[in-house]
């Protein structure tokens, strides 16, 4: 990330705000195995090659089949952290919002 978001994503970090955006993210698995679909809504879903949580890869291929429209990218190497702060990685985390962003305002499928 460049020096200033970084500098803000380090001012948010021992906030109270930061600890409760991380409780959220926590639920959102339980969130999402009680939906059923998206229907044709653009989703990408971008996956941390390495991983320790048990059946994290499996979890995430079911997170795609919830919309007709959507595309999957496991970024080898990266980790949950890093797919946000290390630059090669955020690439492909910044490509898939541009590209869902994209889809939704042209009205478009997402690329293949």
């Amino acid at each position: 990330m460049p020096p200033q978001q970084r500098a803000q994503i380090d001012a948010l970090t021992p906030s109270t705000r930061q600890v409760s955006t991380y409780a959220l993210e926590l639920l959102a698995p339980t969130q999402t195995r009680r939906l059923e679909s998206l229907g044709n809504k653009p989703l990408a879903v971008v996956t941390a090659g390495k991983s320790d949580v048990p059946n994290w890869q499996e979890r995430q291929d079911d997170l795609v089949t919830l919309s007709s429209n959507s595309k999957h990218r496991v970024v080898k190497g990266a980790t949950h952290t890093s797919l946000v702060y290390d630059r090669s990685d955020s690439q492909a985390t910044s490509a898939a919002i541009v590209e869902v962003v994209a889809a939704v305002r042209n009205d478009r499928p997402l690329a293949r």
